[in-house]
């Protein structure tokens, strides 16, 4: 299921999702030639099918160690993404689809998309707190240094202008706002205090 729901993503920029179920297995035909067909053709129903497809995952060295862990316990599902999209926004959707069909299995991402968006939730997640917290300390810092209304509104405009600037740079061109762009911001805050 996950496989398939990854498949029929490719508008949204899933150019290939490969895992044991949908990968070819190639065989010996037994006249000099070889085969190849799907190595699952048919998810199991029984535990007679599902001993026959572990029989055949242990006798396929392309698959075992590769797809499927020695043990048979780990699955690997591999997504390739179209590069001209945004990859965080494909590495979402493609948690969300994973998410939403795996059932009772247990997911792990891995790769630079998965750990952007994973700190960026971490970060969204803590924004409640740590936004005021942040604007208290540049208003406490600016009131400490300064003691004076007129230059501590200085320095906050200082600081809150190229960050201003910059999302609506990105708004206007149509960027998207996304952990990566943002980052940016991290850079504006230095320049605004240098200006200043």
């Amino acid at each position: 299921r996950v496989t398939d729901a990854l498949n029929e993503m490719k508008t949204e920029g899933v150019l290939l999702a490969r895992s044991l179920t949908n990968v070819d297995a190639i065989r010996d035909d037994g006249e000099g030639g070889l085969d190849s067909d799907r190595l699952v053709a048919t998810l199991p129903t029984t535990q007679v099918e599902a001993d026959a497809l572990a029989l055949a995952v242990r006798a396929d060295t392309q698959v075992l160690g590769s797809l499927v862990g020695a043990d048979l316990r780990g699955y690997l599902l591999l997504v390739r993404a179209d590069m001209r999209k945004d990859a965080g926004v494909i590495a979402a959707l493609v948690r969300e689809t994973v998410e939403a069909n795996k059932g009772s299995l247990r997911a792990s991402y891995y790769g630079a998309p998965f750990v952007a968006n994973f700190v960026s939730r971490a970060v969204y997640a803590q924004l409640p707190w740590l936004a005021p917290l942040f604007a208290g300390l540049l208003v406490g810092l600016a009131w400490a240094f300064a003691r004076r209304p007129s230059v501590l509104a200085v320095a906050l405009v200082s600081a809150a202008l190229p960050l201003l600037w910059w999302i609506g740079l990105l708004t206007l061109t149509g960027q998207t706002l996304t952990a990566t762009s943002l980052n940016a911001a991290l850079l504006l805050l230095p320049l605004g205090a240098i200006l200043f």
